[in-house]
């Protein structure tokens, strides 16, 4: 019992990592509120809604996708069907909000970004990583 009570634990360190992750990428985008949703099945996704337009993608609605097998991407919401892949920022699974954010910007202004993955994102690094942005150290950023 005392290990499916650990596994419960380190659970909900990861899933209050992720919402703490994906609330410090709305704040380096500048969304206000609660501007995301998150599946926390395997594979965990998550979904932010963005304002910005791109004249370039036809001006159609946009928003940032994140898996923990791919990372993120920026999507276009037509308003009629599904959501289409437009840029996938590649590299690190769990970048800072401000790569998020600069991805994002280059998605809008139409110049790609290069990504930069070094391979060490397993599945149980990026969980460890998640739970070390459950408990924020004082004046520190997650990293």
């Amino acid at each position: 019992m005392v290990g499916l009570e650990l596994d419960f634990a380190a659970d909900e360190q990861r899933r209050n990592g992720l919402h703490r992750y994906l609330g410090l990428v709305a704040d380096a985008l500048g969304l206000t509120g609660r501007s995301y949703t998150v599946d926390h099945h395997s594979p965990m996704n998550a979904y932010i809604a963005v304002s910005t337009r791109a004249a370039h993608l036809q001006d159609c609605d946009m928003a940032l996708l994140w898996d923990e097998r791919i990372g993120w991407w920026v999507v276009t919401e037509p308003t009629e069907g599904d959501l289409v892949a437009v840029a996938a920022l590649g590299g690190d699974i769990l970048p800072t909000p401000e790569v998020v954010a600069a991805f994002l910007e280059s998605v809008v202004a139409d110049v790609p970004m290069t990504p930069m993955r070094d391979g060490s994102d397993t599945t149980g690094d990026l969980h460890h990583r998640l739970r070390r942005f459950a408990t924020p150290a004082r004046n520190a950023a997650p990293g």
